[in-house]
């Protein structure tokens, strides 16, 4: 079992349990965080701010947003403007089509039928960004 360090605040904040028999999450001293992984650093130095490992079977992530909404993942160079979301990729629920975004505007849409179209940013709806 990895040793993790786990400040006061932590422990005692609602919805975490630190009684269990292994190790769940890790924060090393790097500040990376390992999801069933207890030595986040170990693995690429450009993508180890966040992993999420499991030893067999299949591992994912999960993003749940309601029927109406946009849920994404966006690569940004500031927090602000077109930079917040200067790549990313994003599904929208409530026209089944996923975006794909590069240099702060739509560029494709795939929709549920599979059909791949080019993007304008009149048919992209991104959310709260208004790419």
């Amino acid at each position: 079992m990895a040793l993790t360090k786990t400040p006061i605040e932590l422990s005692s904040t609602p919805g975490i349990v630190d009684n269990s028999n292994a190790t769940a999450i890790t924060i090393d001293s790097s500040e990376n965080v390992g999801i069933g992984a207890s030595s986040p650093s170990a693995y690429y130095s450009g993508a180890d701010n966040l992993v999420v490992y499991q030893a067999s079977g299949e591992v994912g992530m999960t993003i749940a947003t309601g029927n109406n909404s946009v849920g994404a993942i966006y690569f940004a160079d500031s927090p602000t403007g077109a930079a917040a979301y200067s790549g990313g990729i994003a599904y929208t629920h409530s026209s089944d089509t996923l975006s794909l975004i590069a240099g702060g505007a739509g560029k494709t849409i795939i929709d549920s039928t599979g059909n791949i179209t080019p993007a304008t940013n009149a048919s992209m709806d991104l959310g709260s960004t208004g790419a």
